[in-house]
């Protein structure tokens, strides 16, 4: 370990070189320096772990020379020296995270005495930050064990978790061949409002402590596995015995309102019945079946149901010719809301699964495309960028997906402007002006009106009689003129504030728009 000592006074340097018993400390080695800018090329050379500083020195202070090495990160524990009792270095050392602030003149035991602490102190530190290490090591290793134990399961690779889990005693993971066990599969939706998102390991090892904090107070195991995107959860009892479906259900559903409320994070929970662990892989498909029947993304804990969901007759034969009839008629974007009403009200019957939803994406495709040949559009125009082909496939894996698209594309088929036009132009011009420092994009616009990008351009320019484009740019330099004449901010800078990250680009657009270049208008 290794002390450098720093005063503009020789003597005082060599005082305390020579009155402290460093042998003693078990200081390796002692540097020296005489300002700060000589303590800062030895930092830049050699490990410094003790810092002992004078606060009062010619040209920077200790407490800037301080200020700089917590800057650099560097790993030091430093003590002051100074002949002066003013509070306010000493608040301000406090505040650094100085280690000790010592009184001169000090004796050389009290000084020896602050180091040795200051030695003991990072000892400690590195004892923590080891067992830390090794901690995280062995949960790191007993996650990837046990995550490709469940997939080899899931695989059929292994017919039994108990045997597979043979040997893994020291792991804390322990299970009798043909246990009962009951499987759950953890589904992440979103994060709740103002949440944010964890990184994926450390959302385990959270839900892991909350898992094992509710249900082993009532005698139960658990193991986490990650599958892909999900979790599941594997839960036994010591004595073997059969888990209790009923009792469980009631500890998930505190579980995810612990998990909403300190994570920030909505689950979907779904139940298998209690079943030998040799059933694993059955049990398993029969809970992603489940989850994909969850077409409304709603949270909370769902039971596995025998024979599947009745989906009963969705009866959207009629309500499908009657939007057939009115796109036809231009009168388009009626027909989204119905479809949301219409959407909404299934899922509340609960009649909804991933087969009824598929049907009903179909019938709608193909309504749609009939209804497009008939009026002339070209629909696949609409869909040129990557995401909104993938969502025009793919709508029918939720009902958010499927309404989406619906946003998207009834608008296509309206035709002379409705009652909704005034409406949705304001609330294009608020997004404008709420990111008016932003690099606006027509489809970034479009996406957060809920319309097709075409569209928005069109009735854009209908109701306005400028297109979009070209109202953006007149609205960002008329900012910049603005800030040009009323304050002293250099250009590049008002560049930045109206979206522009190229001072070209800008200087170009606004003489195009107001004749002159940023710098003649603002000598104006």
């Amino acid at each position: 370990m290794n002390v450098l000592i720093v005063d503009d006074q020789i003597h005082v340097v060599n005082g305390i070189v020579n009155g402290v018993d460093w042998k003693a400390l078990g200081i390796s080695q002692t540097f020296t320096a005489y300002n700060a800018f000589e303590a800062r090329q030895l930092f830049s050379t050699q490990k410094i772990d003790i810092m002992v500083c004078d606060i009062e020195m010619p040209v920077e202070s200790g407490i800037s020379l301080f200020r700089w090495v917590k800057s650099q990160n560097y790993p030091v524990e430093c003590i002051f020296l100074t002949a002066h009792a003013d509070f306010s270095y000493a608040q301000e050392a406090i505040r650094l995270g100085s280690f000790d602030y010592i009184l001169q003149p000090a004796r050389y035991e009290d000084i020896q005495s602050a180091i040795l602490r200051a030695k003991n102190r990072i000892l400690s530190k590195q004892e923590t930050s080891l067992y830390s290490l090794y901690g995280q090591t062995f949960s790191q290793n007993r996650a990837a064990l046990l995550d490709g134990i469940v997939q080899r399961c899931l695989t059929g690779q292994k017919t039994s978790l108990a045997t597979a889990c043979q040997g893994m005693e020291h792991l804390g993971i322990s299970m009798v061949s043909g246990q009962p066990v009951l499987s759950v599969l953890l589904h992440r939706l979103s994060w709740t409002e103002g949440s944010k998102a964890w990184e994926t390991g450390l959302l385990r090892y959270a839900m892991e402590n909350i898992l094992s904090e509710i249900l082993e107070a009532h005698h139960y195991k658990t193991l986490l596995a990650q599958l892909e995107e999900d979790f599941i959860l594997i839960i036994y009892q010591r004595d073997g015995m059969a888990p209790v479906q009923e009792e469980i259900t009631g500890q998930m559903k505190i579980f995810l309102e612990i998990c909403r409320k300190e994570i920030g994070v909505s689950l979907a929970c779904y139940l298998s019945d209690p079943q030998p662990e040799t059933n694993l892989q059955a049990q398993v498909a029969a809970l992603h079946k489940q989850k994909l029947d969850n077409v409304s993304k709603a949270p909370g804990v769902f039971l596995t149901e025998n024979g599947g969901k009745d989906e009963g007759n969705l009866h959207f034969e009629s309500q499908m010719k009657c939007w057939e009839q009115m796109l036809a008629s231009e009168n388009a974007l009626p027909v989204k809301e119905e479809i949301h009403t219409w959407l909404d009200h299934k899922a509340e019957e609960g009649v909804l699964s991933a087969n009824s939803l598929k049907l009903f994406y179909q019938s709608l495709i193909q309504m749609l495309s009939v209804t497009a040949e008939q009026k002339g559009i070209q629909l696949q125009e609409y869909l040129h960028e990557p995401e909104l082909l993938d969502l025009y496939l793919t709508a029918y894996r939720s009902v958010e997906d499927m309404k989406r698209l619906v946003d998207y594309v009834i608008p296509c088929f309206q035709g002379e402007q409705s009652e909704d036009s005034k409406t949705q132009i304001d609330r294009v011009l608020q997004y404008i002006y709420n990111h008016i420092e932003s690099d606006l994009k027509r489809t970034d616009i479009a996406r957060e009106v809920f319309l097709n990008p075409d569209y928005v351009s069109r009735m854009f320019k209908k109701e306005m009689g400028v297109s979009l484009k070209e109202f953006i740019i007149n609205e960002k330099m008329k900012l910049a003129k603005s800030l040009l004449k009323s304050t002293k901010l250099p250009i590049s800078t008002i560049a930045l504030r109206v979206g522009y990250r190229n001072f070209s680009h800008f200087s170009q657009s606004y003489k195009r728009v107001m004749g002159l270049t940023p710098e003649e208008d603002r000598r104006d």
